[in-house]
């Protein structure tokens, strides 16, 4: 139960990035293949985080073993849906989502420094290679 604590808020951050990077990036061209089980698991993701949060501050036994039940029952549909939800469709299918489908994403923008306030002593490594 205690590594399920410290885990989880490291899933939730990793729904995170699934949501930003493919579900999002998915509805934005209007993707069909997997909409359903994708669909599903974000809405029952919601009532999992939040009874995983509030299985803690319960006072009453009844109440606690009742959430944790529901948290448990929502866990498990949460990974059925996973374990449905459709793969990559080839090999060459990369997963990279905000860059085929032009999302803007920082890491796909390098800034070059401005020479104006840079340092002549310190080595810049610029977008295309040291110089």
């Amino acid at each position: 139960m205690k590594t399920h604590i410290l885990i989880a808020p490291f899933a939730i951050f990793g729904i995170g990035l699934i949501l930003r990077r493919h579900a999002l990036a998915r509805l934005r061209t209007g993707e069909v293949n997997g909409r359903r089980t994708g669909a599903a698991m974000l809405w029952i993701f919601t009532p999992l985080v939040l009874s995983g949060y509030v299985v803690q501050m319960l006072v009453s036994r009844s109440a606690t073993r009742a959430v944790g039940w529901t948290h448990a029952a929502l866990g498990l549909i949460f990974i059925l849906g996973y374990a449905v939800h459709p793969r990559r469709r080839t090999a060459g299918d990369t997963g990279r989502d905000e860059q085929e489908l032009k999302i803007w994403a920082p890491w796909n923008h390098p800034v070059e420094p401005d020479p104006s306030v840079q340092d002549p002593d310190v080595p810049v490594e610029r977008a295309g290679g040291p110089t």
